[in-house]
């Protein structure tokens, strides 16, 4: 943050229903994702896409894409219960049975890069599959999906993980995050998880619409990852 703030005036927009109408698909590149934002950026009240940092060649950038829009007056027949704050959790159990609580111990073994891999190439397969799927989620799950695994961070100890977030305008945005997921590769340190986000523009921080990626990465610690994340930065840098 910017100084210290001793007063904030928010404008607020009203919401009808504790749900979203989502609609997801993957993208089978960079382009192809840039391509599906550019197209549905106007359209869409959020729009993210999970990128699968693993896949090279033609295949990079590659993932799938969520976007969501609020329900109009109306469409929701039960608006005082989905906007309930139980009713915008999952359960403490995943399928009913399994503590939510010790998930973060079954992610360890794929904490690295084969299971990385695997995995990534699983989501983006079975998003292939299904092709465009729509439905309505509750605004926290589509939103903090993965703070549903309590506590994990500790899947990427003893070495613990770096989280990099460049924003960058959107005019040079394509061939910087090119870049970055190219350079992560040839370092041997691909991100194990990487968001593209779409922001607008506002009068406050963020004069010029941009995009963001977070870009997860764990296990590395090291002069090899300190030498990597200057690189990033210069590229950051370099897009303005």
């Amino acid at each position: 943050m910017l100084g210290i703030f001793t007063s904030i005036t928010m404008q607020m927009k009203r919401i009808y229903s504790g749900l979203l109408e989502v609609e997801t698909c993957t993208r089978a590149d960079l382009s192809e994702m840039f391509g599906y934002f550019n197209q549905h950026a106007s359209e869409s009240d959020y729009i993210v896409g999970w990128i699968d940092s693993l896949a090279g060649g033609k295949s990079i950038g590659r993932g799938d894409v969520h976007r969501a829009n609020y329900l109009a007056p109306g469409m929701d027949p039960h608006p005082a219960q989905t906007l309930r704050t139980e009713n915008q959790h999952l359960g403490p159990n995943l399928f009913g049975v399994l503590p939510r609580s010790v998930m973060w111990l079954l992610m360890r073994p794929m904490v690295r890069n084969a299971g990385m891999k695997v995995v990534n190439r699983g989501k983006y397969l079975a998003g292939s599959f299904s092709g465009v799927k729509k439905y309505q989620q509750p605004h926290v799950q589509f939103h903090f999906l993965l703070d549903y695994i309590p506590d994990w961070k500790k899947a990427y100890e003893p070495g613990g993980l770096i989280q990099y977030q460049p924003f960058i305008p959107k005019e040079t945005a394509y061939d910087a995050f090119s870049e970055i997921l190219s350079l992560c590769r040839r370092r041997g340190l691909p991100n194990y998880l990487t968001v593209l986000k779409r922001h607008r523009p506002d009068d406050f921080l963020n004069p010029l619409p941009g995009i963001e990626t977070p870009l997860r990465s764990g296990r590395h610690p090291g002069n090899r990852s300190l030498a990597a994340g200057i690189r990033l930065i210069e590229t950051t840098a370099g897009s303005g």
